[in-house]
């Protein structure tokens, strides 16, 4: 039995700037249960939530095909079977 998870759940943004980039950091406090409802490690959710925003950015004509494949560290070629998982059109 796990104890009753906390109402809120906590999101922290920070954000750099530099010369030449601005640097976002999001930090979410979670409840362990989250990890192991979903079975997946914090790697693995961190990994998921990368690709989900990825998509996401894409579906909605923010960022292109390759630059999204970035963000959640993969070749354009994987993003695109990604989409096809998601049932995303290639076609915008």
């Amino acid at each position: 039995m796990f104890p009753n998870p906390p109402t809120l759940f906590r999101i922290w943004v920070r954000i750099a700037v530099a010369e030449d980039h601005v640097c976002i950091q999001l930090t979410l406090d979670l409840p362990e249960a989250v990890f192991f409802l979903l079975r997946k490690s914090p790697t693995e959710f961190v990994g998921g939530v990368r690709l989900a925003a990825a998509v996401k950015w894409y579906e909605r004509g923010t960022i292109s095909q390759s630059k999204s494949a970035e963000p959640p560290g993969m070749s354009r070629q994987r993003f695109l079977e990604a989409l096809n998982r998601f049932k995303v059109s290639l076609s915008r």
